[in-house]
């Protein structure tokens, strides 16, 4: 897929922009979703639309619906577009084994932890980025440091552990990442902890994305922090074997 891939819909802002950019789009006319705004009409948003903008021609999906409700559709669309003179081009529904590509069928997917099914639809691997603040440092004291990322948005996947890659400084590392509430320490606020392989720098502070590439495991309370412990190797000897198999 190109740059604006299916998998834009569950990227950041600041990440949307920049792929959109890197296309060669030199205007993004962003709009603030008010309730105001969502009142209005496929009629009054259009002429919106023709009167600032001017487009002479305009790209939507085939399922496209928009106005007031969402009473407006592609045939509506053709109609008004005919009527003033721009080209209208529909983007056909991209289908995957017979079905569809969509995001609720993504969301579906993500809810699930089916990661690989997951990143086939999207044309990518999921992503999370966030900054890494400081935690409660357990994960260095017991041989596993890791970044742990602010994270206040809605959680789309499973609690549980990952074998991820992690972008930092044009660069990307192997990693294995825990999600979840660490109930062997009864914790009550989620967490995101990511362990990179064979990696030593700070980066507290630093912007960092995680793909999620496949899902190892639950989360789960151990009894006390040696089977704790052994655990994570295991997961780590995984994560390795997996990539060594790319």
């Amino acid at each position: 897929m190109d740059k604006l891939s299916f998998g834009t819909a569950f990227l950041s802002f600041e990440e949307r922009k920049r792929r959109i950019a890197g296309c060669g789009i030199e205007l993004l006319a962003v709009v603030n979703f008010t309730k105001k705004f969502a009142q209005k009409s496929a009629e009054e948003f259009m002429e919106e639309v023709r009167t600032k903008l001017n487009p002479h021609l305009l790209v939507v999906g085939y399922d496209f619906r928009f106005g007031k409700d969402k009473t407006a559709d592609h045939t509506w669309l053709e109609n008004y577009c005919q009527k003033n003179a721009i080209e209208l081009k529909i983007i056909s529904a991209l289908e995957i084994e017979g079905k569809p590509v969509s995001a609720s069928r993504i969301r579906e997917l993500l809810k699930e932890g089916e990661m690989e099914k997951v990143n086939q639809l999207l044309g990518e691997p999921y992503q999370l980025e966030g900054k890494v603040i400081h935690g409660h440092h357990r994960g260095k004291e017991m041989g596993f440091a890791t970044a742990n990322i602010s994270w206040k948005k809605e959680l789309l996947v499973p609690t549980g552990v990952y074998i991820a890659r992690v972008a930092y400084n044009d660069r990307w590392y192997p990693a294995v990442v825990n999600i979840g509430y660490n109930p062997t320490f009864g914790d009550k606020e989620l967490a995101i902890e990511a362990h990179l392989l064979d990696f030593a720098e700070e980066l507290y502070n630093k912007t960092i994305r995680v793909m999620l590439l496949r899902r190892l495991r639950d989360e789960i309370k151990f009894e006390n922090v040696d089977l704790l412990v052994e655990q994570i190797k295991k997961d780590i000897a995984q994560a390795r074997e997996y990539f060594q198999k790319k």
